[in-house]
């Protein structure tokens, strides 16, 4: 739960662009995780999370998938 959003926290800080994609109903489980500073947004969404793009793609239907590959041949074309 924390490895993986701590690598991509790394890279940004280090330059990259990341884009986190979301479920918009089911939002990542480490957004509730206590202690929550702001509201209901916890301090590790927040270390964890900060300066990357968010966007909220349903991936179970058909045309998030879509987009998902589309956003991913778009990055792929950059290298």
């Amino acid at each position: 739960m924390i490895p993986g959003p701590y690598c991509s926290k790394i890279l940004r800080d280090l330059g990259a662009t990341v884009l986190k994609i979301e479920h918009p109903v089911f939002p990542d489980s480490i957004a509730t995780y206590p202690p929550a500073l702001e509201g209901s947004r916890s301090y590790f969404d927040w270390f964890l999370n900060r300066n990357k793009d968010h966007i909220s793609i349903d991936w179970h239907d058909t045309r998030g998938l879509e987009l998902i590959y589309q956003l991913i041949a778009m990055r792929m074309s950059f290298f």
